[in-house]
């Protein structure tokens, strides 16, 4: 098993340092050390300046309640143990989004659970002041990238995929409740979704060996996984000139 130092020399190896802010997107079975060990790694490099934000999704909110009841405090993340773990620790905080919410430890975890934007990809919401603060994503255990970095699809709304006169993707409102502090009310919140109507898919594979090719990523093997690095605003340019002027890389229409 690969234990607390390990961990932290790893990710002092690829970069991270005190005072950091990063984003983890894990998948971590089959990895040689606990969820519990790396969460302890992780804020011990970020130390008391440093600021952890982990994805604490509910994307099935609407289907576990006919009225779509989200809550803030208890409605658990349905995207892995280690997102859990840090949503559930004392002194984490969580903005309202019904799907796509984020957790935060740290110097700035206020700053992150304050944020309550009507759209998930909105500039002013967690993506959008990720990308502002230069943020640091980490992914652990992924199968390269694919489809599991949520900051793509910021870049995606934010250079107006949708405008462009193509239809790989449109928004989709979730009418709903938020429970915060006991108290309800109602939300209507809106998500740039994947036109399933059109038979677009898409793979974000080719995303990753663009910031691979234009030195952006850095990689490290721990613990039987492995790590990779990237800057969102060192990252955000490579990413939109190929969701812009290379689509096809990215999407397929129709099965075509």
């Amino acid at each position: 098993m690969a234990d607390q130092s390990t961990i932290r020399s790893t990710l002092r190896d690829l970069g991270l340092a005190s005072g950091d802010t990063v984003v983890v997107h894990s998948a971590l079975r089959g990895m040689s050390c606990s969820p519990e060990t790396l969460l302890e790694a992780l804020l011990a490099v970020l130390g008391e300046d440093g600021t952890l934000v982990v994805p604490t999704f509910t994307p099935t909110f609407r289907q576990k309640s006919p009225d779509g009841v989200f809550n803030l405090a208890e409605s658990p993340s349905e995207v892995g143990y280690f997102s859990e773990l840090v949503r559930t620790r004392p002194g984490a905080t969580r903005n309202v989004d019904p799907t796509h919410s984020f957790a935060a430890l740290g110097a700035r975890a206020d700053e992150f659970g304050r944020l309550h934007a009507h759209g998930t990809y909105d500039r002013t919401n967690v993506l959008g002041r990720l990308h502002e603060t230069g943020a640091w994503m980490l992914g652990i255990g992924l199968e390269r990238f694919g489809r599991s970095m949520t900051f793509f699809h910021y870049v995606e709304q934010r250079e107006g995929i949708d405008r462009q006169g193509w239809h790989y993707r449109h928004e989709k409102s979730f009418p709903g409740t938020a429970v915060v502090n006991g108290k309800e009310f109602d939300v209507r919140h809106t998500i740039h979704v994947q036109n399933f109507e059109n038979g677009v898919t898409y793979d974000f594979a080719p995303l990753g060996d663009a910031l691979d090719l234009a030195g952006l990523t850095r990689t490290a093997q721990a613990a039987d996984k492995e790590f990779v690095l990237w800057n969102a605003v060192e990252a955000y340019d490579t990413l939109a000139e190929v969701i812009v002027s290379d689509p096809e890389r990215v999407y397929t229409v129709g099965g075509e």
